[in-house]
């Protein structure tokens, strides 16, 4: 017998047609039909290199988990499913009825991730992994999907340590007093177990899941959107010994340790979804009428619709439907309650429950305008996960062995250098110091304040600041500028440096309730900046010899390795720019190419904010060995790239150059710079000629009115107070060093 689409006329001529008798009651049954949308932006690289779309993965285990737990049928959302109507197509078949259906969801889920984060350590051995709504972007890759997440670069095969950069992050000192001393002692310094010859310790991580979840259930009246917070913590097996000997083991056992406590907030977000799904009535469409009075309804394949199901027609609430049958594609119905001839393919179906009142009478078209705009923000969940300590990975062959007898030894001296390691270990992280006056407000005092001052006062005694004319210059400016630098962090605590950090006028909170009170560190993903390393803190106060007026905003993207991810770089620059940097110093390069840095100098640019940054320490022709981010510099205008040359104005051996690329020349040799922990020392690099290029800039710019600062053109105006370096023309034709004429 076929199954024939019937129309409205095909049934006497719309007589009434007599109603069945009433069916027993039955509990009903059956598996709501649950659209789920991709879930985009979560791009990560994890700790070990391998780029993973944690979108998928969350899209695949919410089908795999309600489909496997029989409570739904899980779809891909149909745009204006309310007006998607119409029988396919169908058969007959000797053991029962095959058709096409085109079942309408109970609810459509759409999953926004805001943050997902894990962080791994402590103090100078704390790293965050992921992004939060510190790095939230705008931004996307030409399909549409938003990118929060870019790949972690490193350096290149056969380097020592990993890092995006040339000298910057190399240790400083003498091991094992060098700068890097201290960061592996993890929590209790405790060093636990022998594994695969390895030192393994303890680490404490913390996994972060933030979710928006928008569930459109319109034909129960019920559209919501919903923040989930999911949290969880614990200790896992991380590895001792730094970067420098078991890179390849820190990063399995960091990215097993992530993996699983992902998996922990994916399971609780997916329970918030099965719960708020759960209750709503069953849904269906019409897909055709027979002659003989049968009702092939869409109900979802292998729905599972019980006998006795009630279901009625939303845009006539007085047709009721009976389910008599159900079968792979769908139920076959009758019509208990209302005509017949009002029936027709397409028509929109919801069970009958006493849960949900029977709703108005709805056109097409209202079905087809309920969007998002009337969905309901509910309050946040928050759900804070019991600690579990997560096993010891599996490390296979992938980790060099030593042998047992040098690992005892190495144990040994370990032992003797402990307390100053953890004397180190207790000078990272530290937060900024300030008394507080009577309203509570925090201000450095008039020492502190005299120490900025004193230190560009000693600056100027030094033949370099002579020969660029600083010397002759009045320290005092017009308005302070806001300097970012997007850095290792500063130590805000160092006298030279102290007074000048900038203080956020309207701090916010981040997921842990953490206020941004003075720049962010987005490498650990907290609100303390400070400088663990020491290259952030020597180019801070360089800039600060120029211009002791500046207020410095640190922004830390790099740990003490010279480690970082994309998101901490864009993030960054979005948290100048919106915080209002008149200028960002990048005092540092990378021979790696990276989407996220050149859209940070977009942004900025987009701004007029100019971006101050080193040509690079590999003493090359730029035109053969390009370095970033001078290679930019063609393409954005407000980006001024500075070399290094020492007080007779010839390059440094190692600064890289090149007239396509190089706009200015600074002083860069030997001078003298801060160092945490209220030291000093003399540095040489093309970092401390950026660092001084941006003071000068800074110098300008607090001459000029802040309306007046957009239409300005940076380059030129640094420039123009340059003139011609005899020792760059040997390979830039005519560079030009820095002079400072404010």
């Amino acid at each position: 017998m076929a199954i024939l689409p019937a129309s409205p006329t095909a049934h006497g001529a719309g007589k009434k047609r007599k109603s069945a008798p009433p069916a027993a009651v039955v509990p009903t049954s059956g598996k709501r039909v649950l659209a789920i949308a991709p879930v985009e932006r979560v791009r990560i690289e994890m700790p070990d290199n391998t780029i993973r779309d944690f979108g998928d993965d969350f899209l695949a285990r919410l089908r795999t988990r309600f489909t496997q737990a029989n409570e739904f049928v899980v779809v891909d959302p149909e745009p204006e499913f309310a007006i998607q109507s119409g029988f396919r197509s169908h058969k007959a078949a000797p053991d029962g009825f095959e058709w096409e259906s085109s079942p309408v969801p109970a609810a459509t889920v759409r999953i926004d991730v805001d943050a997902m984060s894990f962080v791994t350590g402590a103090r100078g051995g704390r790293m965050f992994y992921g992004f939060d709504d510190r790095m939230r972007n705008s931004f996307n890759d030409g399909s549409g999907n938003k990118l929060n997440e870019f790949p972690i670069n490193t350096a290149e095969t056969g380097q020592h340590q990993p890092s995006w950069f040339d000298g910057n992050f190399t240790p400083y000192g003498s091991k094992p007093f060098d700068s890097l001393s201290g960061l592996d002692l993890g929590d209790g310094f405790g060093l636990d177990i022998l594994f695969a010859w390895l030192r393994v310790k303890y680490a404490r991580y913390r996994a972060e899941l933030k979710l928006v979840v928008d569930i459109q259930a319109p034909l129960a009246n019920r559209n919501e959107r919903r923040a989930v917070h999911v949290s969880g913590k614990g200790y896992f097996y991380d590895v001792a010994g730094g970067y420098a000997a078991w890179d390849g083991a820190i990063r399995i056992a960091r990215r097993d340790a992530m993996l699983k406590a992902f998996n922990r907030a994916f399971e609780q977000a997916s329970e918030h979804i099965r719960k708020t799904v759960g209750p709503l009535p069953l849904t269906a469409r019409i897909d055709a009428l027979s002659e003989d009075g049968r009702i092939f309804i869409a109900t979802g394949r292998r729905a599972e619709i019980a006998a006795g199901t009630r279901y009625l027609s939303i845009e006539d609430p007085s047709l009721i439907l009976l389910v008599r049958e159900s079968f792979h594609a769908g139920s076959v119905a009758s019509l208990e309650k209302g005509e017949l001839s009002r029936l027709y393919p397409g028509m929109i179906l919801r069970e009958v429950s006493d849960k949900f009142p029977a709703p108005a009478p709805l056109s097409r078209m209202h079905l087809a305008a309920m969007d998002s705009e009337s969905t309901r923000q509910l309050d946040g969940i928050i759900v804070d996960l019991p600690a579990e300590n997560l096993p010891v990975p599996e490390f296979g062959g992938s980790v060099k062995k030593i042998s047992r007898l040098r690992a005892f030894f190495k144990s040994l001296l370990e032992t003797v250098f402990l307390p100053y390691r953890i004397w180190r270990y207790y000078q990272y992280d530290r937060s900024y110091k300030a008394r507080s006056d009577a309203s509570g407000d925090s201000i450095a005092s008039e020492a502190q304040t005299r120490s900025v001052r004193e230190w560009a006062e000693a600056a100027r005694t030094e033949t370099w600041a002579r020969k660029i004319g600083i010397t002759d210059k009045p320290l005092e400016q017009g308005r302070s500028p806001v300097v970012a630098i997007i850095d290792s962090g500063i130590d805000y605590n160092h006298p030279a440096l102290h007074d000048a950090l900038w203080l956020n006028p309207a701090p916010t909170r981040d997921l842990s309730g953490q206020l941004d009170r003075y720049g962010w560190d987005f490498i650990s993903g907290d609100s303390r900046p400070n400088d663990d390393g020491y290259h952030g803190t020597r180019v801070a106060s360089a800039l600060l010899a120029i211009a002791p007026s500046a207020r410095i905003m640190p922004l830390k993207v790099f740990n003490p390795w010279g480690v970082t991810s994309s998101a901490a770089i864009l993030g960054a620059f979005e948290y100048a720019v919106s915080h209002g940097a008149d200028l960002i110093l990048c005092a540092w390069s990378t021979r790696r190419n990276s989407e996220a840095l050149e859209r940070g100098i977009t942004l900025a640019g987009s701004k007029n904010i100019p971006v101050v940054a080193a040509a690079g320490d590999l003493g090359r022709d730029l035109r053969i060995a390009p370095s970033y981010p001078a290679a930019y510099a063609a393409l954005h205008p407000n980006l001024i790239i500075v070399t290094a040359v020492d007080s007779l104005d010839r390059p440094l051996k190692f600064s890289n150059g090149h007239p396509a690329h190089v706009h200015l020349a600074a002083p860069g040799a030997a001078i003298r710079v801060a160092e945490p922990r209220r030291m000093e020392t003399r540095a040489s690099s093309t970092g401390i000629a950026a660092a001084i290029a941006a003071g000068a800039l800074a110098r300008l710019i607090s001459g000029i009115p802040e309306g007046d600062a957009q239409d300005t053109h940076w380059r030129e105006l640094l420039q123009q107070t340059a003139e011609p370096v005899a020792g760059l023309k040997a390979y830039s034709e005519g560079g030009l060093s820095l002079r400072v004429d404010r």
